[in-house]
């Protein structure tokens, strides 16, 4: 059978989890067992720093500490360290402690879907008057930790488990069928092997839970549906369904069903939030029930609660409409700025051309187009590595900028190719500026962040200024004008400056 040969390969594995000595020490306190653990970190310490973290959990119910918190004795009695026994258990696993565990890339929604199904169980084992509900939490909360262990030591069939659909992995028959193995039945080793008592785990064994066995069974097997409806909303589980499950494990309608979602829903987002499941906090009760208008008629939502539920929607749009302004503002930076340089890219470039372009002929003002290139580029990659050559294109573009005006739009258009364009610029002065181009890079330093050395660069220029007529004069017209003066620079040597003729 599978179950026995995981359970052999588990218990010879000498890096299977293990508890913290603090947790260790909370268990043996929590079922009088008497352990010997090293002095590593005592109980007293541990509360001592995390008192901050569970003020303002056990402010709020169903945490609620019916004493004085800082007094550490009260923490050792049998219903106070059933709590700190769960609190500590919720906080080992969100702060990534437990080992190889966390490696599953399924543990993020694990770790939510299992502090969703515990509150679930704990709220519903109070309302069905079951003896110690704190209990029950945390055999919710784990109960599907075998699932993660089984992730990392037998993939193909964690795999074939994963492919039965959402409900057939509720069905112990059909999971048996496929996989040979029931998962509670592992987790329930699982918490043996960390201390806890054998009858202690023992409703995770429980294989049928529509007989006349215990009623943590059926909690923890119905905490499974309730949790996918609320956490999916309705993808796989309809509330019709969870009706009638609720009235086939409890023998209890649909009222009952509901005050238990909304007094659970109700909470979850603020403690949600204190244990630092962050993407659970936006969960509101309208959201999940906004299918069930006869919810309003029942009058299980105060006006408090449909107060929240608004100013929770509002402060929801807030924040949507900042991401929304945030990722147009990053994807215009994207669209028309270069990632390197910071200058304007191609795109805009072309854009911008051709606007002027038509300003100029409409206007007729003179419009100068400069195009360089940098001299011998790909063989200074080559040579010092292309992470040296684009910080000497942002140095480089540094200086340009700093010495043109406002008015002038600077770009890069290629891996090693610039264009600057100047409205309003004749032939005399774009020759000017080209020049000053020209002899600016070739007498500027460029320094080189991984040693002392200093590089020199000198650029191939060309340059054409125009009056646009309209009549014939488009943007990639002119851009091949200067691109073939550009080239007749390069062919000659390079750090010179070519004048485009038509």
């Amino acid at each position: 059978m599978n179950t026995d040969r995981i359970l052999e390969t588990w218990n010879n594995t000498s890096n299977f989890p293990g508890l913290p000595d603090y947790l260790q020490e909370i268990i043996a306190i929590n079922f009088n067992i008497n352990v010997n653990f090293p002095e590593v970190e005592s109980l007293e310490n541990y509360l001592r720093n995390r008192i901050e973290q569970f003020k303002p959990i056990l402010s709020i119910p169903p945490f609620t500490f019916a004493g004085d918190i800082f007094d550490f004795s009260q923490w050792t009695n049998e219903e106070h360290i059933r709590l700190l026994r769960n609190l500590a258990f919720v906080f080992w696993f969100n702060e990534g402690d437990e080992g190889d565990l966390s490696e599953s890339p399924n543990f993020v929604q694990w770790r939510e879907e299992a502090f969703v199904s515990a509150l679930f169980s704990l709220f519903l084992a109070k309302s069905l008057f079951i003896s110690s509900p704190d209990d029950i939490f945390i055999l919710a909360f784990l109960k599907d930790i075998s699932l993660l262990r089984l992730e990392q030591t037998f993939p193909k069939m964690h795999q074939e488990m994963m492919k039965l659909a959402w409900d057939q992995r509720q069905d112990t028959g059909a999971v048996l069928k496929v996989t040979g193995t029931i998962p509670g039945v592992l987790s329930a080793w699982v918490l043996t092997r960390w201390g806890f008592p054998e009858e202690f785990s023992n409703p995770l064994r429980t294989q049928e839970v529509f007989s006349e066995q215990d009623k943590i069974a059926k909690v923890l097997y119905f905490s499974r549906f309730i949790t996918e409806f609320t956490l999916n909303q309705e993808k796989n589980v309809k509330f019709t369904d969870l009706e009638k499950l609720f009235k086939q494990l409890f023998s209890r309608g649909t009222h009952e069903l509901l005050e238990l979602l909304v007094e659970v829903i109700r909470i979850l987002p603020k403690q949600a939030a204190n244990f630092g499941f962050h993407r659970l906090a936006d969960i509101t009760i309208i959201e999940i029930l906004k299918d069930h208008i006869n919810l309003f008629d029942k009058d299980l939502l105060t006006y408090q609660d449909l107060l929240n539920e608004t100013v929770k929607a509002h402060k929801r749009i807030i924040s949507q409409t900042r991401q929304i302004q945030l990722l147009q503002q990053h994807l215009e930076r994207n669209i028309v700025k270069d990632a390197i340089t910071g200058l304007h890219n191609h795109i805009y470039f072309r854009e911008f051309l051709n606007q002027k372009i038509c300003e100029a002929t409409r206007y007729e003002f003179p419009l100068t187009l400069i195009l360089f290139d940098l001299d011998n580029f790909n063989q200074f990659n080559q040579e010092f590595s292309y992470e040296v050559g684009n910080i000497l294109l942002q140095q480089l573009a540094k200086i340009i900028k700093v010495n043109i005006r406002q008015s002038d739009i600077l770009a890069r258009i290629g891996n090693d190719e610039f264009a600057l364009v100047l409205p309003y610029t004749g032939i005399p002065q774009s020759r000017v500026v080209a020049e000053k181009i020209l002899h600016l890079i070739q007498n500027s330093s460029f320094s080189d962040p991984r040693n002392t050395r200093i590089h020199k660069i000198t650029v191939s220029i060309g340059f054409a200024s125009v009056l646009p007529d309209g009549s014939q004069l488009r943007d990639d017209n002119l851009i091949a004008l200067v691109t073939k003066a550009m080239n007749e620079s390069k062919n000659t040597g390079g750090n010179t400056v070519t004048q485009a003729s038509a």
